[in-house]
């Protein structure tokens, strides 16, 4: 066959459908997809991580701070306020001095200083020389360097700015540890302050130019840190009952124990030691205006748990009719005694009731099999008045170098709660080997809006806040006064979805003392 005859058989052939190439298809290339992160129509904002801070200067702030003297004025950028600089965290002293146009022609050196001290006194007294925590210098400009670099003198500038970056922690000399810088703080006995001053050195008149004199300028300021606890804790309205099983690493329990005085040539003696668990939330990380979940629950001898809230404790007026009756329902216990939290199979609970009161408990015999019903006044023995009361307090411990010398200590009481049975809830009983009683409470303890968040140590000072739990029995009482200290950190802002604060911008400083 020729290659004529191929090419018109080729001709003559049709291609299949699946081979006849196809072409791309035609798309049209729109605008490029835009991001923002303010909410659409149909969208609203859930979670926020900066906002304007409550107290922080915004650095889009062009209000100035002026301080002016007579040899010059001190301009810091980004400051609205009209009283005194603020700066938070990380906050960058931003300013500029302008020198008098009378003295720059002869000044010689012009330098900044950051400087911030603690000043405390002990019993009253007038307060020593202050402590420098931290101490920075910087200069500004300098003849010397000037004449070296370009080999001629030149007057200073009138206007010098500078940029002054403020640390996050300091060296305390005297524990020899890096801690986080403290706040302004402003007590009776102590004081913690901030400056900036701008030291000018400048040559004397028709005098020699190695007679100088130096004037400085000095800037106060606020330094005001804020934090946030690294992660969301429990609620305000959590219980120990609620969330103990779902979340039983959301609680510290704190143990407390009253032991009775030991008399001397006496083995025995019939008082028994009281014991006391404190639950509370295990980060311990509140803020001013939020409610401190607290479970309470006090075991020990049927008598003694008894007179734990006696008449005078509980304002009810002194007729017999209104005084209160405790009734719980005790378990004889004999395995080993333990002091961890649990629940048992007891109840308590508190019934006002009239008419005459018996001078000392007695025992009903109840339907259940080893249990016994035991009825206590709460007012049959004032020696067992052990008097517990729950405080908010904020310390200020001052230390001096001396060791003869006791550290003062300052107490301020920001909130308190009665201890009464009013509060009662299900009674949680560890085992012991005798006949015990317990008594659960369920109480919430409210932090004030205005309480001072800041806990910190710098030199002779500490500042801390904490939980006091007191035992102060009655004067013939053969138990001691006891103090149990449980210390807290006190934070500026909130988690988004709390119930005091908004969300806000915060940082971790949790260095507790």
């Amino acid at each position: 066959m020729s290659s004529r005859q191929l090419l018109t058989m080729s001709s003559n052939l049709s291609l299949a459908p699946s081979a006849i190439p196809l072409s791309p298809p035609r798309y049209q290339v729109g605008p490029p997809p835009s991001y923002t992160s303010s909410p659409g129509p149909r969208e609203r904002r859930v979670l926020s991580s900066r906002r304007p801070q409550r107290g922080i200067v915004s650095s889009a702030s062009n209000e100035t701070h002026n301080v002016r003297s007579a040899a010059g004025t001190v301009e810091l950028f980004h400051q609205p306020y009209k009283t005194l600089p603020v700066y938070a965290r990380g906050g960058i002293l931003d300013g500029i001095v302008h020198l008098d146009p009378n003295l720059h022609a002869r000044v010689v050196q012009v330098a900044v200083q950051v400087q911030g001290r603690v000043r405390a006194s002990i019993l009253g007294a007038a307060a020593g020389p202050p402590v420098v925590f931290l101490d920075a210098t910087f200069d500004l400009w300098s003849a010397t360097a000037m004449e070296s670099t370009v080999n001629s003198r030149s007057p200073a500038p009138f206007d010098l700015s500078f940029a002054i970056p403020l640390p996050p922690s300091f060296m305390d000399a005297a524990s020899a540890s890096e801690r986080p810088l403290p706040a302004t703080f402003e007590d009776n006995l102590a004081t913690v302050d901030y400056r900036l001053l701008v030291h000018i050195v400048t040559r004397r008149v028709c005098l020699p130019a190695r007679f100088t004199s130096s004037r400085r300028i000095i800037v106060p300021f606020v330094y005001a840190p804020r934090c946030r606890a690294p992660a969301r804790g429990l609620g305000s309205l959590a219980t120990l009952s609620g969330t103990l099983k779902a979340a039983p690493e959301e609680w510290a329990v704190v143990n407390v124990v009253l032991d009775p005085f030991s008399f001397a040539g006496v083995e025995s003696t019939p008082w028994k030691r009281v014991h006391c668990d404190v639950a509370l939330p295990a980060s311990k990380t509140f803020i001013p205006g939020q409610r401190i979940p607290l479970h309470l629950q006090f075991t020990g001898d049927s008598r003694i748990i008894g007179a734990l809230f006696a008449k005078s404790r509980l304002n009810m007026g002194d007729t017999a009719s209104h005084i209160p009756r405790l009734f719980s329902i005790a378990r004889q216990l004999t395995r080993p005694g333990r002091s961890s939290l649990s629940l048992s199979r007891s109840s308590s609970r508190t019934i006002t009731s009239s008419g005459s009161r018996p001078s000392t408990p007695h025992s009903v015999a109840s339907g259940f099999s080893g249990t016994t019903l035991v009825c206590h006044n709460a007012d049959s023995d004032p020696l067992l008045d052990l008097r517990p009361t729950l405080t908010l307090e904020q310390r200020l411990v001052i230390r001096e170098p001396s060791a003869s010398i006791t550290p003062v200590t300052e107490v301020r009481v920001l909130s308190s709660v009665p201890l009464a049975p009013c509060n009662l809830a299900t009674s949680a009983c560890p085992p012991y080997d005798s006949y015990v009683d317990c008594i659960a409470l369920d109480i919430s303890l409210t932090i004030p809006d205005d309480a001072p968040p800041r806990s910190f140590r710098v030199g002779p000072l500490l500042v801390y806040t904490a939980l006091v739990l007191r035992f102060e029995p009655a004067k013939h009482a053969p138990y001691p006064t006891l103090e149990r200290i449980i210390p807290i950190v006190l934070v500026d802002d909130a988690w988004p979805g709390d119930d005091v604060t908004e969300p806000s911008e915060t940082e971790r400083d949790l260095t507790l003392l």
